[in-house]
């Protein structure tokens, strides 16, 4: 039986939990076995191997396949057949094994029929969830391809199981800090996706794998095969049970949390609630509320046949499963696609559809495809003839292969005749049309254009309109048509963007819905409390300091020409009588590119992210690309011309105090290398009568599609940096790296929404994205056309967030006066808060990566002054907290902070590129000096100590874990006599030291000494002879172990890794050593030492 705080804290409660769902409707169960009383017996599995539960298979595929009369028909020829192919998944990777499996799952396997044609059977009934068997098993044992010993194994907390087939895997951790992370790396490295030279899991666990699932007490997050860190989300919905329901059935009544799950994980490349609000209304945690959504029998055979699929990204297959808020939103579409009335039912209007309105970035695109996917599942609805209205082409894909999956194929429009004959087809269907096929339509004004296309095609109510934006095409000409040409159909709309609020009465008109024509909504907040998307800030001209905004043209020129003479001035007027002129005008998109430029690089390049520019027209766009690279050279020549002035202020001065005309260029100077790669390239759609040949670069598609897969790549990769548009790209273009978008047009309502969104999207040390707007677009007045709940989140003046600066700053000092310390008076009596209370620890790193976002978010701007000299301290404290503690490495301050962090670390005489202190350096005890304070000197001692175990214990696990035992002892006997304990660690640091050189007083070989220590660790007391007997056979053995493996790739032949082994067996039974029962177990250990040392 297990034990321990992750045991009684996560696992316990959340088999209890599986085990209460029979309370639920469906009266569905996962019954409960611990693996130890999961013998390798013919009743469930032959050996640790195996994976599937083949007596529960077999046993299950003949109950779930009946003959029409209800009758069993498989034999064992048959059900072998089944399970062959089951077992048969081809020679290629994880991924592609894993999605060949998953279609079985979904497809089911042939077999000879009783009249031997082939027929299919099911190898799980999703249309009976009650027929099928549910099975969960607790630290399920699995072992490598050729283990010699339960240590070659993987213990997942929880796999759960379908019919004998394993779909879920649970990995359970106590409460703390970075618990999840560490949950989802063990996952990783059961599935062999750590990208590990040495193979350290069990894939076949994985082959038929659908869900992978991190969870501590009081949270969990899901991903599946080949999700990473950032790709685990958490599942925020019991979609269909109440959660108040729920809460009853778990009896809770006054929900707690444990204390240390309020302690968020350090590193934010783990997506996730950036809340400590981790129980709803319902009473419910994020743990509870995951089991219940997703792990109900009934839901996760759901979740498996309709919202589980396969596509490409950027030449990559991946596994894509929902998201909380697609699922919840396809099941309320699903059921009122079941349960609303026609439009000959209700007398006057469908009440069968509404809007999904699902913010930009959440996936919305998806919801389409996981609502076809389960029409087709549906009795009542299969006969619909679907019809998608769409500007997404990624989507055509996903969509064919969906058609594909319920033996249908995808019909695309060709144009607008096109689609009126497919409309007027009866039947079922699946019609795919691009909205810019149909632009002669969608651009027309008035209906009567129409009448030669023959409205009222097909008035059949088993047709489903899916409508992707909304709110572009609900009211014009082409729905205005498609309503007309299907009158009786239902209709769904998809937007990423909320509705005017002038136009929500249409809206429900539209689409019909008496009460609400939401079907579920998503918002801009909902996203990025989840961490789907993150926070967009906005900077105005009035908020930059070397181009200040103008309300009139004039105020215009004169901010933008400052510098010039009256007459100068005229010209310049007389010369561009418009503003329309003027954003095209050379000496204005000259200053605007120079400007954009050095913004770009001391603002978003040290993170490494990429830009994208909105230009009023395409001759525009065209000219920034120009002046842009102008701008560049000119930076370059700027920075090599200026260096050794730039040296000497790096060297003399920080940041905040050099001159102010340099401040820029020191900022860019380390970064030239990076800025000589730098390159721009503009988008634009091509006009052949008017287009000069110079622009043919930038026109061609061809060269779209290549701009826009560099563009996906990283700076470090690729350097790309701007992508110049127009409108391309502004809509529908997802680029994680993508940090900010410098505006030059005039952009409103929904297209200033969808323009800006284009920054949202999360990547790995992206807080934020940035609009800079250089047009003079007033964002208040343009959002006032939204209600505003409805906008709430869609974008924080940069102005406006100060006060967050502040709380944050003000929390992270406040931690510290709280202890009675200042971070001013011994950066060393802080760090011996620290000691020996890891929460703590994970509270102050937590505190301070908000406090160093927010300040990555001002910097350079001056607002971000005053705190500067507090986060460059802080910054020093936890250099010496990471040195000291080596926890798990938090994630470093974004680039920005960091350069002004590291660069008053250097001034303090502390070498950046010295490593923590090793107890092997020679000037161990002198680097350990170096600190101030005893308890100091001790804690460090100890941590390096521990750091030393803890990398090497596999080398030497007897001797390490001796020591371990050892430093534990110091401890316990000295307590918090400081001086005592640092004698007593540096005396265990030389011991280690000496021990692990050869030389007279170590008469064993260091290259031996692994081998002897685990063979002398089975004897009790042995006496001097035996300790030099032993000596001799450990000698004797490693020269063997080397003699036989002295091969390439040895290690990988799991044949011959076998027979070493077993010779090895042989060889210490013959020495006559060991006793009999100590045999097994020694001849794994050295033969994993062998490894070790190979």
């Amino acid at each position: 039986m297990a034990s321990g705080p992750e045991y009684t804290y996560t696992e316990l409660p959340t088999i209890a939990q599986l085990q209460k769902m029979q309370q639920l409707p469906g009266n569905l169960n996962w019954e409960h076995i611990e693996a130890n009383h999961l013998a390798t017996t013919p009743e469930e599995r032959n050996n640790y191997q195996e994976v599937l539960l083949l007596p529960r298979l077999q046993r299950k595929l003949r109950e779930i396949n009946l003959d029409d009369s209800g009758n069993l028909w498989l034999d064992e020829r048959r059900i072998t057949q089944a399970i062959n192919q089951l077992q048969r998944l081809g020679t290629g990777k994880l991924m592609e094994k894993n999605e060949f499996a998953t279609n079985l799952l979904l497809s089911g396997v042939k077999v000879d029929g009783i009249t031997n044609q082939q027929i299919t059977i099911n190898l799980i009934d999703f249309d009976h969830p009650e027929r099928n068997d549910y099975l969960a098993i607790s630290q399920f044992r699995v072992d490598k391809p050729g283990a010699t010993s339960p240590k070659d194994s993987s213990r997942p907390d929880i796999v759960l199981f379908v019919n004998g087939i394993p779909v879920v895997v649970i990995e359970c951790k106590a409460p703390g800090a970075n618990m999840l992370k560490s949950g989802i790396q063990d996952l990783l490295k059961y599935s062999n996706q750590r990208n590990s030279p040495i193979p350290e899991g069990c894939e076949p666990l994985f082959y038929y794998n659908q869900l992978t699932i991190s969870c501590t007490s009081g949270r969990a997050v899901v991903g599946t095969v080949g999700s990473q860190a950032k790709h685990y989300l958490e599942w925020k919905d019991t979609t269909p049970f109440n959660p108040n329901r729920i809460a009853d059935i778990l009896g809770i009544e006054n929900p707690t949390l444990h204390p240390e799950e309020l302690i968020l994980e350090n590193n934010n490349s783990l997506i996730g609630d950036k809340s400590t609000d981790l129980i709803d209304s319902s009473k419910l945690n994020r743990r509870e509320q995951l089991i219940a959504g997703m792990l109900h029998p009934a839901n996760l055979l759901n979740i498996i046949r309709h919202y589980t699929l396969f596509t490409t990204k950027q030449n990559r297959r991946v596994k894509i499963v929902p998201r909380y808020q697609q699922y919840r939103a396809v099941e309320s579409a699903i059921k009122r696609l079941q349960n609303g009335q026609t439009k000959a039912e209700h007398g006057t209007d469908d009440q069968r559809g509404g809007i999904i309105w699902h913010y930009q970035g959440s996936g919305k695109s998806l919801d389409m495809v996981f609502i076809l996917r389960k029409l087709r599942t549906i009795p009542k609805l299969q006969a619909f003839k679907v019809v998608v209205i769409t500007d997404r082409t990624d989507l055509q894909k996903q969509l064919s292969e969906t058609a594909t999956l319920s033996g249908q194929s995808l019909q695309i429009a060709q144009n607008i005749k096109d689609l009126a004959k497919k409309l007027r087809d009866t039947g079922p269907g699946i019609i795919f049309g691009m909205i810019q096929k149909f632009r002669k339509i969608v651009d027309s004004e008035e209906w009567t254009d129409l009448e030669e296309l023959n409205p009222n095609l097909n008035d059949s109510p088993d047709i489903l309109l899916l409508i992707d934006e909304a709110h572009r095409s609900h009211s014009n000409t082409l729905h205005l048509y498609l309503s007309a040409a299907l009158p009786n159909c239902a209709k769904i709309g998809f937007t990423g963007t909320p509705i005017i609020s002038s136009k929500k009465k249409q809206t429900k008109e539209i689409f019909a819905h008496a009460e609400n024509p939401y079907i579920d909504i998503y918002s801009i907040r909902d996203s990025q409390k989840d961490g789907v998307t993150v926070p967009i800030f906005y900077e105005g001209l009035e908020t930059m300091g070397a181009v200040r905004g103008a309300n009139t043209l004039d105020q215009l020129f004169e901010i933008l020409f400052a510098g010039y003479s009256p007459e100068q001035l005229a010209q310049i007027k007389s010369k561009y009588a418009k503003k329309s002129d003027v954003l095209r005008a050379k000496e204005l998109i000259k200053a605007k590119a120079r400007h954009m430029l050095r913004h770009y690089v001391t603002r978003i390049m040290p993170g490494l992210f990429k830009a994208q520019l909105a230009a009023s027209d395409r001759q525009a766009c065209v000219m920034y690309q120009e002046y842009l690279t102008a701008a560049k050279t000119e930076l370059i020549q700027e920075l090599e011309a200026k260096a050794p002035i730039l040296q000497e202020l790096e060297k003399n001065y920080e940041l905040a105090t050099a001159p102010a005309e340099y401040q820029d260029l020191l900022q860019a100077y380390p970064y030239l290398e990076t800025i000589k790669r730098l390159e721009f390239a503009a988008i634009i759609s091509a006009d052949s009568k008017k287009d000069p040949k110079s622009w043919k670069t930038w026109t061609d598609e061809s060269n779209h599609n290549t701009y826009t897969n560099r563009f996906w790549k990283t700076l470090d990769d690729d350097g790309l940096a701007f992508l110049i548009v127009q409108n391309k790209l502004l809509v529908g273009f997802d680029a994680p790296l993508e940090q900010v978008l410098y505006v030059d047009r005039s952009l409103k309502e929904h297209d200033l929404l969808q323009a800006i969104a284009r920054t949202n999207r999360t990547a790995t040390g992206k807080d934020y994205g940035l609009i800079v707007d250089y047009y003079g677009i007033d964002i208040a007045a343009a959002m006032q056309v939204y209600d505003a709940e409805d906008v709430e989140g869609a974008w924080f003046d940069v102005r406006e967030e100060l006060p967050k600066l502040q709380a944050a700053h003000r929390r992270v000092m406040d931690f510290w006066q709280q202890r009675e310390f200042s971070i001013y008076d011994d950066l060393e009596t802080c760090v011996n808060a620290l000691n020996h209370d890891e929460s703590s620890r994970a509270e102050f790193y937590q505190l301070l990566r908000q406090f160093l976002q927010e300040m990555d978010a001002f910097l350079p701007r001056p607002q971000a002054l005053p705190y500067l000299k507090d986060a460059k301290q802080l910054g020093q404290l936890k250099k010496i907290v990471d040195d000291i503690f080596r926890d798990e490495r938090p994630e470093d301050p974004k680039p920005k902070v960091q350069a002004l962090i590291d660069e008053h670390i250097q001034s303090q005489g502390i070498d950046l590129k010295v490593a923590p202190v090793n107890i092997l350096d020679f000037n161990f005890e002198q680097r350990v000096q170096q600190r101030h304070s005893t308890q100091t000197k001790a804690a460090e001692m100890e941590h390096a100590i521990r750091y030393h175990i803890r990398t090497h214990l596999d080398d030497d696990p007897v001797y390490y874990r001796k020591l371990s035992e050892k430093l534990e002892q110091i401890l316990q006997n000295h307590q918090s006599n400081w001086d005592l304990i640092a004698a007593e660690f540096l005396n265990l640091a030389q011991k280690v030291r000496s021990e692990q050189t050869d030389s007279e007083e170590n008469q064993i070989n260091v290259k031996i000494r692994p081998f002897y220590n685990a063979l002398i660790d089975v004897l009790e007391s042995p006496t001097p002879e035996q300790q030099n007997q032993i000596q001799i056979f450990s000698s004797e053995i490693v020269d063997f172990i080397n003699s036989q493996t002295n091969i390439i790739n040895f290690w990988n032949d799991l044949v011959v890794r076998k027979e070493l082994r077993k010779q090895i067996w042989v060889k210490l039974e013959d020495s006559m050593f060991f006793p009999d029962s100590k045999l097994d177990a020694l001849a794994d250990q050295i033969t994993q030492l062998a490894e070790r040392h190979g």
